[in-house]
């Protein structure tokens, strides 16, 4: 019927901005969902690809059949941005590197290449940002804990 059909002109950025608004209007629950969906896609890609350099917006929107500006729209309906909850996750995935290292076996330099930053320093200085430490301190602490025994002071 021709009243249901979209108009050639509405294809497009434009129209794909047009309907997206007419669906939020008209359905806002369903909005919501459909963005939460696509949040936790991406969780669930950062959390498979943090380790690749090269992996962002746009290969996060290939793998999740999306646009890069609808990943970009989704994380910003939730206040963050891609690369704020890459760079978060990487940081976390490297801290915990770091903690559990025995000092032998891992350096900086090699949790910040398998967490996906390209550069030692620039690790440290987002690191130092984040846990208000340099990455150093906490992989000498590791160390630290490993290398003194727990003495029995009961007897």
């Amino acid at each position: 019927d021709a009243a249901h059909e979209v108009p050639a002109a509405s294809s497009g950025p434009i129209g794909d901005v047009l309907v997206a608004g007419l669906v939020a209007t008209l359905a806002p629950g369903a909005d919501a969902e459909a963005t939460h969906r696509l949040a936790r896609r991406l969780d669930g890609l950062i959390a498979r690809h943090f380790d690749d350099p090269d992996f962002g917006p746009p290969a996060a929107a290939r793998l999740a059949a999306v646009s890069v500006r609808s990943v970009h729209a989704c994380l910003a309906r939730e206040g963050t941005s891609f690369m704020a909850r890459l760079t978060e996750y990487r940081l976390q995935r490297a801290r915990q590197r770091l903690l559990s290292s025995t000092g032998a076996r891992c350096t900086v330099a090699q949790a910040a290449a398998a967490c996906g930053f390209r550069s030692a320093e620039h690790f440290s200085r987002r690191f130092h940002e984040r846990f208000g430490m340099p990455p150093s301190a906490v992989l000498y602490s590791a160390v630290a804990t490993v290398a003194s025994p727990v003495t029995n002071t009961s007897e």
